[in-house]
């Protein structure tokens, strides 16, 4: 029997390249192909469906190997000794650049996935992106028109906790706190800085409650003690509030309950968080950098440049107009019915061609 087994460096559930990973094993099995996950690190409530890499054996029949790339792994050298056909997933890495004065060991270690992916791209037979400014970094590494295929699930949420039906429209917000959310990484990246910054400038400006929810770890965490001494020396301490480990019921209704998502990240390969608040019918406001751009499709505000005061003034425009927060919702909403159409139907079309090359 034909196979595509996978290969990562760690893989769980409440992660969205875990979800991915889990995802795509179906789609394989859904073309009559075999399929196995073999990780690096495997946790204890997935040890029945992911086996140590270790553990893998070639088989008889035609077998092609899928590494997701994300980070610096023990695998790239593993399956670049194997004979084995190559498939590469690219998740995108962020450059060291962005890590610069705040964690020297975390930049060079990007740095090195970076060369360590560049150098198994170019052995495969077939690489994926999730975005084109991904395939930007692809292309230069050597590999032509790599396959552009959304992230599977565009969720790490259980879907049961998503409410596909259409919102109703939020209260105005005059008279009650405006909720603020952004979920993602505490990162240099990310740039939680530009948001804490544009919710001081709107509560000046426009002087209106509200507050901002940040969801997510530290990497490192001198950046997020950097966050907390920022939200403190601009007078919204008692606004700006941390979350770590929320669970996903949890992070459902904060989805359900913000009145704005709110993203000043100057670099994402895709942004499932953009994706999660869509479905959620929750409007984005989001600088327009990265595949932002892309994975919004037009059902964002997207802003130019890293102005904290633009934001702040997008973000009052769709609090101040009830009637354009409901149109971002249902643009939101179709755009992720969309982008949930086409995830299986590429990489169903991408790997059904590879079998037929393999057979």
């Amino acid at each position: 029997m034909i196979a595509i087994h996978q290969f990562v460096p760690t893989v769980t559930r409440r992660d969205a390249i875990g979800h991915h990973v889990l995802e795509l094993r179906d789609v394989i099995r859904s073309l009559d192909v075999a399929s196995e996950i073999f990780a690096v690190e495997v946790h204890s409530n997935l040890d029945r469906e992911v086996r140590p890499y270790q553990e893998y054996t070639a088989s008889d029949g035609p077998t092609a190997l899928l590494y997701h790339a994300a980070t610096t792994s023990v695998l790239a050298e593993f399956l670049m000794r194997r004979p084995e056909p190559k498939v590469v997933d690219y998740h995108n890495i962020t450059p060291g650049r962005f890590f610069t004065g705040w964690d020297p060991g975390h930049e060079v270690a990007v740095r090195d996935a970076r060369r360590e992916i560049a150098a198994i791209v170019r052995t495969a037979d077939l690489v994926f992106t999730h975005s084109r400014f991904s395939a930007h970094d692809v292309e230069g590494w050597g590999y032509s028109n790599p396959t552009v295929a959304p992230v599977l699930g565009a969720t790490f949420l259980d879907l049961a906790v998503v409410d596909d039906r259409v919102p109703a429209a939020k209260a105005a917000v005059v008279g009650r706190n405006a909720v603020w959310l952004f979920v993602g990484r505490l990162a240099p990246n990310k740039a939680q800085e530009q948001l804490i910054k544009a919710l001081a400038i709107f509560r000046r400006t426009y002087d209106l409650p509200s507050e901002l929810h940040l969801v997510g770890s530290a990497t490192p965490p001198a950046y997020r003690d950097a966050l907390v001494r920022l939200a403190a020396a601009a007078g919204v301490a008692d606004a700006v509030h941390f979350h770590e480990g929320v669970p996903g019921e949890d992070l459902a209704t904060m989805y359900r309950t913000a009145d704005v998502f709110v993203s000043a990240s100057a670099h994402e390969g895709y942004c499932v968080p953009v994706v999660e608040a869509m479905r959620f019918g929750l409007p984005v406001v989001a600088r327009a950098a990265g595949a932002v751009p892309e994975t919004s499709g037009g059902a964002a505000v997207l802003v130019p440049g890293d102005s904290a005061s633009t934001l702040a003034v997008a973000v009052h425009r769709v609090l101040d107009d009830p009637a354009l927060a409901g149109r971002l919702a249902a643009a939101g909403r179709a755009r992720a019915a969309v982008l949930m159409t086409q995830e299986r139907d590429s990489y169903c079309d991408a790997l059904q061609a590879l079998v037929g090359k393999m057979t």
